[in-house]
């Protein structure tokens, strides 16, 4: 068995490591209450099927993330900023999305960071003005590798454009929380 490396920002590997510990304790009272939901045999309790189906859901949860089958590290700071990467923040001009047009936007701040950093922490941004992506959402996806002043595409027909600004494409200040 291969031995799975999960990399996200200091303050993610505490949520994450926060979630961890409340599933684990979620599928100990899975499996103490599971038994009193037994009616009959297991084949004929809905309940019990139920409990058990959440059960083995949350299991297989915290074996993929476990320390047994993965690792939990922190992500790297990027060593360069003239090539957008994970753990860059980059200023863009989101060019045809109607939302960002509509409310007058001129730039948006994109922090392009791990799957998991932008499970847990985004929700916290408004996503207009400013939000995390993954390396595989399609905004993401399109902005790795992008200098500054260059127009990407996403979603088929969607543009963005990373600004030219000296600072347009420098390290997350999400590291830094």
């Amino acid at each position: 068995m291969s031995l799975e490396i999960y990399r996200m920002l200091p303050q993610t590997k505490k949520l994450l490591e926060e979630d961890i510990r409340r599933r684990r304790s979620e599928v100990d009272d899975i499996s103490k209450t599971g038994a009193g939901l037994w009616e009959g045999d297991q084949w004929h309790s809905t309940a019990y099927r139920e409990q058990q189906c959440q059960k083995e859901l949350a299991i297989r949860l915290l074996q993929m993330i476990d320390s047994k089958n993965g690792k939990i590290e922190e992500i790297p700071r990027p060593l360069q900023n003239t090539l957008v990467e994970v753990g860059h923040m980059v200023k863009i001009s989101l060019l045809d999305d109607p939302d960002i047009i509509a409310a007058g936007i001129q730039s948006s701040l994109v922090h392009v960071l791990t799957i998991e950093d932008a499970f847990y922490l985004g929700g916290s941004f408004d996503n207009l003005k400013e939000m995390i992506v993954s390396p595989v959402s399609p905004i993401g996806s399109a902005l790795l590798g992008k200098k500054r002043e260059e127009i990407g595409t996403y979603l088929q027909s969607n543009r963005f454009q990373v600004l030219g600004d000296k600072d347009a494409i420098r390290i997350s200040n999400l590291f830094d929380k």
